[in-house]
C-alpha cells in the first residue's frame, strides 16, 4: 500500500542522505553528506510503501525534487503520481544528462521537454547540460 503525507525533518534527512540518493543528486560542490545542514524544507511529501519510507517529493517555487530509495524504484511511477495529485500544482525539474533513465522515467510520468541548461552541473570533473522537464495539472 502506498501513502502519502507530509515530510517530517527526520524524514527528509534520512531520504537526502542516504548513500545511493546522495551520490545522484550531489555535484562536485557539494559538501559531503555527514556535514551537510539541511535548511528548512516546506511543501515536502514522504512517500511510503507498506509502513516504511521510500520517496520524497520536494517542490521549491514550482522545481521538483523527486528522490526515491533503490528498493522502492519499482513503485517509484505510483509514489510520484500519488504525491504530485497530492500537491496539485504545475511543476518543472532539471535533469543532468548523464541521468537519462531518470530523463525517460519522467517524460514516461506525462512530463514534456521544454529545453536545456547549458552546462548545469558539475560531475566527477565533467560538465553536463540539464534538461528542462514540465509537467502541469
Amino acid at each position: 500500500m502506498i501513502r502519502i503525507e507530509v515530510a517530517s525533518g527526520s524524514d527528509i534527512e534520512e531520504i537526502i542522505k542516504d548513500d545511493e540518493i546522495y551520490s545522484r543528486i550531489g555535484d562536485d560542490f557539494s559538501p559531503s553528506k555527514e556535514v551537510l545542514e539541511l535548511p528548512k524544507i516546506h511543501g515536502c511529501l514522504s512517500g511510503y510503501v507498506d509502513g516504511r519510507l521510500a520517496s520524497l517529493y520536494i517542490v521549491d517555487e514550482g522545481k521538483l525534487h523527486f528522490m526515491v530509495k533503490k528498493q522502492y524504484r519499482g513503485n517509484a511511477r505510483k509514489l510520484l503520481n500519488k504525491s504530485y495529485k497530492y500537491y496539485n500544482k504545475k511543476v518543472y525539474c532539471v535533469i543532468p544528462l548523464c541521468y537519462n533513465d531518470v530523463i525517460k522515467f519522467a517524460i514516461n510520468c506525462k512530463f514534456n521537454l521544454k529545453g536545456f541548461v547549458r552546462e548545469y552541473r558539475k560531475i566527477n570533473g565533467a560538465f553536463y547540460d540539464g534538461a528542462i522537464l514540465e509537467r502541469n495539472v
